[in-house]
């Protein structure tokens, strides 16, 4: 059918933009990138990836609504993709939005458990000085780690900042232990 070969080759030419768009970024020319990835976007709307790296792509480029609604469109097609989860966050955070990024973080950890979704909640805890948050999260997700520092480090800034410094320097020598 002409239709379904039609669609094909606009999917297979909005992959071939988005990858042109990739390689120009990484050759530094971000207008080039920025029209190729708008160009695999108006081709294939539904192509999450390219509507996420053109916001990776704004972000950069320091306009941060544009970047907010492009990981919005990316999120509403894949909502469980872990990028798209992280990147939307991590935008809504840059912006200064952290009830919204709270709220949407929350939300997503209903959708999927990602470990990093939580670390960008227990940031926006941090950022938001709400230190006795941090260690309540810190506490619901005792062994859940992933391997990396970030939850031990969460945990002693918090105890500094609630001056439970006894707390902190036990954690600290158990982190240089080990």
């Amino acid at each position: 059918d002409a239709a379904a070969r039609l669609q094909g080759r606009q999917r297979d030419l909005a992959e071939a933009r988005a990858s042109l768009g990739m390689v120009l970024k990484n050759s530094g020319d971000l207008q080039g990138a920025r029209i190729e990835y708008q160009k695999a976007v108006e081709l294939q709307p539904g192509y999450s990836m390219a509507q996420m790296w053109l916001g990776v792509l704004m972000l950069g480029m320091g306009d941060t609504n544009e970047a907010v609604r492009r990981y919005e469109a990316a999120l509403q097609l894949d909502p469980l993709h872990p990028a798209v989860q992280i990147n939307y966050l991590s935008a809504l955070i840059a912006r200064g939005e952290l009830d919204r990024a709270r709220e949407e973080g929350q939300r997503l950890l209903t959708l999927t458990p990602n470990a990093k979704v939580r670390k960008l909640l227990w940031q926006v805890s941090l950022e938001r000085g709400s230190y006795d948050e941090v260690l309540a999260q810190a506490v619901g997700q005792a062994g859940a780690t992933d391997g990396t520092p970030f939850l031990g480090d969460a945990v002693i800034e918090a105890l500094i900042y609630l001056q439970r410094f006894a707390e902190a320097e036990r954690l600290l020598d158990e982190n240089r232990a080990a």
